[in-house]
């Protein structure tokens, strides 16, 4: 598998594609919460924390990232636009910035969940939301898009429902700082 991260990432937003049939993506049904929505946000969670480690280790000369707080640094440090990067899904006229926060030095509000989830399922089930959902695949489609940038830009690709806006088709996605070179 060439892309394995690219692979997983179509196969979960393909899951949640199917999930629209029982539960639709609005405003009003963003507190939803269910089994499914349970395994997604784990699945989901699980691989941003994976790519980023993924990500951090190709973009830093420095140390190993291993947490959320130092994915942020390095992140931000290499692709300062990173939190700025918007991903929708037209057919439900939705636009996330998952990564927003990250300009307060701030964790999303979805990776909290994910978080209070798999450690304490019994007291925060109810995190599982259909929006903590959509956020944390947004946020993988980012992560997996700075992986996979040079193949992405040069590829044409069939766009999986949650993808970049629109906005990016006139506009580079990924504005990338230059790397330090050692000496």
């Amino acid at each position: 598998m060439q892309r394995p991260h690219w692979d997983y990432y179509l196969t979960l937003v393909e899951d949640l594609e199917s999930l629209s049939r029982y539960i639709d993506f609005s405003e009003a049904n963003a507190q939803t919460y269910s089994i499914e929505l349970v395994r997604l946000l784990l699945s989901i969670g699980s691989e941003v924390d994976v790519v980023c480690k993924v990500v951090c280790s190709l973009s830093s000369t420095e140390k190993k990232a291993k947490n959320i707080d130092q994915y942020r640094k390095v992140l931000i440090a290499q692709y300062p636009q990173l939190p700025n990067i918007a991903v929708s899904a037209p057919k439900h006229s939705l636009c996330f910035r998952p990564w927003e926060s990250w300009n307060n030095s701030i964790n999303p509000v979805w990776w909290s969940a994910y978080n209070n989830v798999k450690h304490e399922r019994d007291s925060f089930y109810n995190q599982a939301t259909l929006w903590n959902v959509l956020k944390a695949a947004s946020g993988l489609c980012v992560v997996v898009g700075y992986l996979h940038r040079d193949w992405l830009e040069e590829s044409a690709i069939r766009r999986p429902f949650l993808f970049f806006d629109s906005e990016y088709n006139a506009e580079p996605v990924f504005q990338i700082k230059p790397r330090l070179k050692l000496p």
